[in-house]
């Protein structure tokens, strides 16, 4: 049975989904960044050992996905084969299953906040430190990979994502 919300777990959800697919501050929303891009496009390397935007997509979705596990109380796949990856054919139909794969990343995410209170949230363990909080660094871990991908945009000659 999910948790009663409140204040802080809604504005956990809503400030979830303003970086998401919303109009975030300063670069854009994730998912526009992201959705709005071909296969080729999201393959494409600044230059050689250089991070594409699929690998970004795809070590983002992996670890919203690994924090719905955590906060589930099931274990995650082991980051090194799934993050940081390219799939085995990186064609339009593996790009756009790994977009679904975002999309659902944000489901589950959306859900933890909102099924989990504020003074849930705000739990400390034995040692005083924060049990849960910790889990609104998704937030900076998906901006800060935004601010890659609007980077590396920029880099291929693509307008900017209002």
């Amino acid at each position: 049975m999910p948790t009663k919300r409140d204040d802080l777990s809604d504005a956990m959800a809503l400030t979830l989904d303003r970086f998401f697919q919303g109009r975030a501050i300063w670069h854009g929303a994730l998912w526009k960044h992201a959705a709005t891009l071909s296969a080729s496009q999201a393959r494409w390397r600044p230059a050689a050992g250089r991070r594409c935007i699929w690998e970004i997509v795809r070590h983002v979705t992996y670890w919203r996905q690994w924090l719905a596990e955590h906060a589930a109380g099931r274990r995650a796949p082991d980051w090194r084969t799934h993050s940081w990856t390219m799939p085995e054919r990186a064609d339009a139909a593996a790009w756009r299953k790994d977009l679904r794969r975002l999309r659902e990343s944000q489901k589950a995410v959306r859900a933890v906040f909102q099924t989990t209170t504020g003074p849930r949230l705000l739990e400390r363990d034995r040692k005083g430190k924060f049990k849960r909080f910790w889990w609104i660094g998704v937030l900076a871990h998906d901006s800060y990979h935004t601010g890659q991908i609007a980077t590396l945009r920029a880099l291929m000659g693509l307008k900017p994502i209002a």
